[in-house]
């Protein structure tokens, strides 16, 4: 539900790219399952993050794991190894972003090589942490980012595993809340109704 400002801003950006694009442009991008309204929606959300992410106080990686003398080094290698993992694809994205022509600053994590920044370490808010935690334990994010779903190697046994457990961190969202497990397995039913082959059948880039 948009408030009554944020209904303003998303009918200004509506406006502007029937304005500035071209009506054919605009159909053909649109037409189909993603439309305008979700692009709009997106646009917003991604605002309302970015002005969260910045004014919101931010704290270390062992702040959150319970304080320096208390953290486990094994859980903070785990963690370590997931920011690793989203720098890497920041780096991807970023490079795609200037060789369009877009100019990116801040989009990738600091690399903690120089003294300074490895005493500083990272700076993480609550919301940053929560999404950390869910790369690493929501493994079908990562299988849909590194394109392993269709693979021959990714087996129906793999699909069923990371998509109840993507199913079950789902329904831990919503406390409380009576879910009907049958009807909640959306993630293993779409995917079987897709039918892979999986001996043939791999995604095209």
């Amino acid at each position: 539900m948009l408030t009554k400002k944020m209904d303003i801003v998303a009918q200004t950006i509506e406006n502007q790219i029937l304005t500035v694009f071209p009506e054919e442009y605009v159909w053909e991008t649109f037409s189909g399952k993603i439309t305008l309204r979700d692009t709009i929606l997106q646009l917003l959300a991604e605002c309302c993050k970015y002005a969260y992410d910045n004014t919101q106080e931010t704290h270390s990686l062992d702040f959150y794991l319970g304080g320096a003398g208390s953290a486990d080094d094994s859980e903070r290698m785990m963690h370590q190894r997931t920011m690793n993992y989203v720098r890497d694809k920041r780096k991807v994205q970023e490079q795609q972003l200037r060789a369009e022509g877009w100019s990116v600053n801040g989009l990738t994590l600091p690399e903690m090589k120089g003294i300074g920044e490895k005493l500083k370490g990272h700076r993480l808010n609550h919301f940053q942490f929560w999404e950390i935690c869910n790369i690493h334990d929501m493994r079908l994010v990562k299988a849909v980012v590194d394109r392993k779903i269709g693979k021959g190697n990714f087996t129906s046994q793999n699909m069923q595993e990371i998509s109840d457990e993507y199913d079950d961190a789902f329904q831990a969202f919503r406390p409380g809340k009576q879910w009907n497990k049958k009807k909640t397995r959306c993630v293993k039913d779409i995917y079987n109704e897709m039918s892979f082959d999986y001996k043939n059948h791999e995604f095209r880039s």
